[in-house]
């Protein structure tokens, strides 16, 4: 439940794709944790919580197998050039892109990357900490 890991949610998004969607949340920070042991500390941490739209995987797979589907039938055709298209193979470069937007771990990995590479130090862009 929500109420149980938030002290509150913005229930309108603050930015949203084809994906995922992205809204303002306070994570609740329990008394026992160290960095609360003042209770002037325990206020909630305000995050940004990307929430994947319901049913958005088995949506993206069956239209990449309905690219996959049309690409092959277009490649089949007996039209001049219409292999140097390649058409299987870029269905298939955008299926990967697809997928992989579609794992938020492999985002959440490439956003601790960010971090690192763009530490405070550097001055020119920051990102924020990754909470799982």
């Amino acid at each position: 439940e929500l109420e149980e890991v938030f002290d509150w949610f913005e229930i309108d998004p603050i930015g949203a794709g084809c994906i995922a969607q992205v809204h303002r949340a306070a994570i609740k920070r329990p008394m026992d944790s160290p960095t609360t042991a003042d209770p002037a500390q325990a206020e909630a941490m305000v995050v940004a919580v990307k929430v994947k739209r319901a049913g958005v995987d088995k949506a993206v797979l069956r239209d990449l197998e309905l690219l996959r589907w049309g690409a092959a039938a277009v490649h089949a055709l007996p039209i001049r050039g219409i292999k140097y298209l390649a058409l299987p193979e870029a269905v298939e470069s955008f299926a990967e892109h697809m997928l992989s937007q579609l794992d938020l771990r492999s985002e959440a990995a490439h956003l601790r990357r960010l971090a690192r590479n763009f530490s405070p130090a550097s001055g020119s862009a920051s990102a924020g900490k990754v909470v799982f």
